[in-house]
């Protein structure tokens, strides 16, 4: 089977579309960014609960593994604001470059900003404690594949919340996106054939940070090109975002999508 037919089977993306899916990326968030690493502060967070004033202006995605109903991972998309400074995106808000780029490299009103990647640790633990069966039992009864099909997917969890994030970008009908990400996820990204174009900058910002942009239908071709089976994985074989399907190319500003259901 191809990445993407294997990680199917054990990965599932889904919208936060009503006030009980946000919660649980809300409770994710917190538990990530307040408790294991620090990045905000619990107290300025009641209820166990990571938001922040940009969650009013951004869509939710979870990644759900399938055979436990566990919520494996969350990540947002920031929409722009067209009528508020640096269009009410934090990355342009902490990089001089990104609020100078022209309009023609980088359009305002269609560039969203991707933010608040988190994967589980307790799905992690879950994944130690025995959430599976011990791959050397399933050597001995014959699972060889299974054991494989596991080691091509975990360690690419991220290509869940990648999905989700041109998901979402789709349906917003935005073109470009922008990430103030660490230098491993950066990194990690290029792997993948995801390559971003950076500011040049590095920023402190909650530690050391590399403000990037791209235009998403671009972005996509190349991944296409240099690592076909992550580009099928992360558009579901062109579902999610076609090669010859930018947002702009079918642009209907009354079909834009609400931010959430509560």
């Amino acid at each position: 089977m191809g990445l993407c037919e294997v990680y199917n089977n054990y990965f599932d993306v889904v919208r936060c579309n009503c006030d009980a899916t946000l919660k649980e990326a809300f409770r994710l968030r917190y538990q990530v960014y307040c408790v294991e690493i620090g990045f905000e502060d619990p107290a300025a967070n009641p209820g166990e609960m990571e938001r922040d004033a940009f969650d009013e202006h951004s869509l939710h995605s979870l990644l759900i593994h399938r055979q436990s109903g566990t919520v494996a991972g969350c990540v947002r998309l920031i929409l722009p604001q067209e009528h508020q400074a640096d269009y009410a995106l934090p990355a342009r808000q902490v990089s001089s470059v990104l609020r100078d780029i022209d309009e023609a490299v980088l359009p305002g009103a269609t560039s969203a900003e991707a933010s608040r990647f988190a994967i589980s640790k307790e799905f992690r633990k879950r994944l130690a404690d025995g959430l599976y069966p011990d791959n050397n039992e399933r050597v001995l009864n014959g699972e060889v594949d299974e054991v494989d099909n596991h080691k091509r997917v975990l360690p690419n969890m991220v290509l869940g919340l990648i999905r989700g994030v041109f998901q979402m970008a789709y349906e917003a009908e935005q073109t470009h996106l922008i990430t103030v990400i660490e230098p491993f996820l950066y990194r990690r990204l290029s792997s993948l054939g995801l390559v971003f174009t950076k500011t040049g900058e590095t920023i402190e910002y909650h530690g050391r940070r590399i403000p990037n942009y791209r235009g998403i239908t671009t972005l996509l071709h190349d991944a296409h090109a240099k690592q076909p089976d992550v580009w099928e994985t992360i558009t579901e074989y062109g579902q999610v975002w076609p090669l010859d399907g930018a947002p702009h190319e079918r642009h209907n500003p009354t079909a834009r999508l609400a931010l959430h259901t509560e």
